[in-house]
């Protein structure tokens, strides 16, 4: 029986209580699992946003890696998780221990809880969606036919009122996200024609292929933090072409600019570049494409020189390639809604009233995940050291504004079993994005981990080996 860990594109990682098994038994809805019934523990901390992270982590800071408890600090410098995920031969629960913490409760699907949380975000939506079509669009014409030969001022209040409009449909739009997430994982309900029928709707007016995320998100999590198998988030590391070239740039821009630059192409285009050609995903699978359930081209293995003896193709055999097809007849469906409707009403009205919100819910769907598994603390693991257990337990909850966890519906870490692994981050998102996004682009090995550093111990031996690498490829062609 496999396992799955739950986090949420749309929400906060949801720690043990939402665990499954892919079987098809499964959990109650993910905001309610933390307040269903039985403690998990008599340890309790605060996540998502709620309280404050008071407990104190006393793993010494300054002390080398070579003995068994100490923190590596051999990296960039620490986040702020407390630091225990890079204590040095750390250990983890078992997967009998992980499911004897799940109450039986997380196993019970409500469809009506499931359909109220859904209708409410599919309602607000519309509902924001509407405003934005017939009031703030004829607001915007009016501001521009009164004003003098379009005023500056004008402009720009037009321009922030769209911004405005943007930032809270396409954030309510992620609720809508979430639902379709759910459906995804088997929570929503006990019928599974239903929940996918729901999700392949929902997903499909987001543009989402449901069954092709359907079945990388499968992987992700049975894969989180892996270097060579992972799927999403994956780093590249500081030996590889990639990676050196990343720090060549790192220090051509410099910290802040690099940083910016890193954050705006990950909020704005790394959903649709994964999508496409599988950005960021496992480098085992080579170039691979939600739309199209062909394989591209193996991939090749960062950490060693071994391949793989089984398929590494994302969608194998038939039927996930028949559902490959079928999710891109949902997208087809919605672009042909699109169509039509800018035929009728103009492109500029569809791209301010849908494309704008679009773009932020996949900024939202990209900061989840990028924060849950990535800072300059949380190490990956190649494929001689890496678990499904220490890949799960890596995941880290972070505090978010409670407006967010509500129309989101709160998924999040309630409790936990497990303390010690439990990893929260109370730094605030804007902090912990810049953090992240001006450090995290390259990982180096320390002992049995992989870490983000930006420094570069061994610079001549990789500098020699980017130059020999570059050599090989201009004589290929």
């Amino acid at each position: 029986m496999e396992l799955n860990q739950h986090e949420s594109e749309g929400g906060r990682n949801v720690r043990i209580c939402e665990q499954r098994a892919v079987d098809g038994s499964s959990r109650l809805n993910a905001s309610r699992c933390g307040r269903s019934g039985a403690d998990v523990s008599a340890t309790e901390r605060p996540g998502g946003g709620e309280g404050t992270h008071s407990e104190q982590f006393e793993y010494p800071q300054h002390e080398a890696a070579s003995e068994g408890g100490r923190v590596l600090t051999d990296i960039s410098y620490l986040g702020g998780t407390g630091h225990q995920a890079m204590v040095a031969n750390r250990s983890f629960p078992s997967t009998k221990a992980l499911l004897a913490a799940i109450p039986e409760a997380c196993y019970q699907r409500s469809l009506a809880r499931s359909l109220a949380y859904a209708g409410m975000s599919v309602l607000l939506t519309l509902l924001f969606g509407l405003l934005g079509y017939r009031y703030l669009w004829d607001l915007s014409k009016s501001l521009h036919k009164d004003s003098v030969s379009g005023a500056l001022w004008t402009r720009m209040l037009v321009c922030v009122l769209w911004s405005l409009y943007a930032a809270v449909t396409g954030t309510v739009a992620t609720g809508a996200w979430v639902a379709a997430h759910e459906c995804g994982h088997g929570a929503f309900c006990d019928n599974a024609w239903l929940q996918n029928l729901i999700g392949f709707m929902l997903h499909s007016s987001l543009l989402v292929p449901y069954f092709s995320w359907q079945r990388s998100h499968a992987v992700h999590h049975a894969r989180t933090n892996h270097l060579d198998e992972g799927e999403t988030h994956v780093p590249h590391t500081a030996y590889s072409v990639s990676g050196q070239m990343n720090l060549r740039f790192f220090r051509w821009l410099g910290d802040d600019a690099f940083g910016a630059l890193n954050v705006f192409m990950h909020l704005l285009l790394g959903w649709p570049a994964y999508l496409v050609y599988g950005a960021t995903g496992g480098p085992v699978r080579g170039m691979t494409n939600h739309f199209i359930p062909l394989s591209f081209g193996q991939g090749e293995l960062q950490s060693t020189k071994e391949t793989l003896a089984k398929s590494v193709s994302l969608f194998p055999g038939w039927r996930w390639k028949l559902k490959v097809l079928l999710s891109d007849l949902g997208v087809l469906a919605m672009l042909a809604l699109l169509y039509y409707w800018a035929r009728h009403d103009g492109v500029q009205r569809v791209l301010v009233v849908y494309g704008m919100p679009y773009l932020v819910t996949n900024m939202w769907l990209v900061l989840y995940t990028w924060l849950q598994h990535t800072d300059v603390d949380i190490p990956h693991y190649d494929s001689q050291h890496w678990s499904w257990n220490k890949g799960a337990l890596l995941t880290v909850d972070r505090p978010y504004p409670k407006i967010v966890d509500f129309l989101h519906h709160h998924i999040g870490t309630l409790k936990t079993a497990f303390p010690d692994h439990y990893l929260y981050d109370p730094t605030p998102i804007h902090r912990a994005l810049w953090r992240v996004g001006a450090n995290c682009f390259a990982v180096r090995q320390i002992g049995d981990l992989w870490v983000y550093s930006v420094a570069n111990s061994d610079e001549e031996m990789h500098e020699r080996a980017f130059d020999v690498t570059l050599q090989k490829a201009k004589k290929m062609f």
